[in-house]
């Protein structure tokens, strides 16, 4: 799959590095979505960007929400909940 769409120009990748990198892209806002702590250090780099963040699970900030929301103030990145029990809060 990978030859054949490679072929064609669309660019692929996997693993870690690749979604670190997919979340470094400047986009206008980034979901973050990735089950578990997996998600967790691509989101630190979406946040590094500075931009919206809708949060589409809990579990980075279950997992790291103390340094989740020190990055995002940091770089002044918006974070929104997606997922229905904390946007509930939110």
């Amino acid at each position: 799959l990978r030859d054949a769409l490679n072929s064609k120009g669309i660019k692929t990748a996997a693993g870690e590095e690749a979604l670190c990198e997919a979340a470094s892209l400047p986009v206008d806002i980034h979901i973050a979505a990735i089950v578990g702590a997996a998600g967790l250090k691509p989101l630190i780099k979406a946040i590094e960007q500075g931009i919206t963040i809708a949060i589409a699970n809990k579990e980075p900030l279950v997992c790291a929400g103390k340094l989740v929301m020190a990055e995002a103030q940091r770089s002044r990145a918006t974070i929104l909940p997606v997922d229905s029990e904390h946007n509930a809060i939110f």
